[in-house]
């Protein structure tokens, strides 16, 4: 009696769609990154738009008063900075 061996077939693994987990991750995170770049941009455009743009931030003049001495100078000239 002799016995046939049936020859060894590996098994089929599915084809995979050439996405991985981490691509999405850094595909997330990448989006997130240009979300936060886009809205700062933004608020900077606004910044600029309610302050102007000559580079200047200004309030008006405040009234101070204390009962101390205090130090008192010109107001500072800061070009070229």
């Amino acid at each position: 009696m002799t016995t046939a061996t049936q020859p060894h077939i590996a098994p089929v693994q599915p084809a995979s769609s050439g996405v991985s987990v981490g691509s999405i991750v850094l595909a997330v995170i990448g989006a997130l990154v240009a979300l936060t770049g886009v809205g700062l941009a933004i608020l900077g455009g606004a910044l600029a738009a309610v302050f102007g743009g000559d580079g200047a931030i200004a309030s008006g003049s405040q009234p101070l008063s204390t009962q101390r001495a205090a130090l008192v100078t010109s107001v500072a000239d800061m070009t070229n900075i």
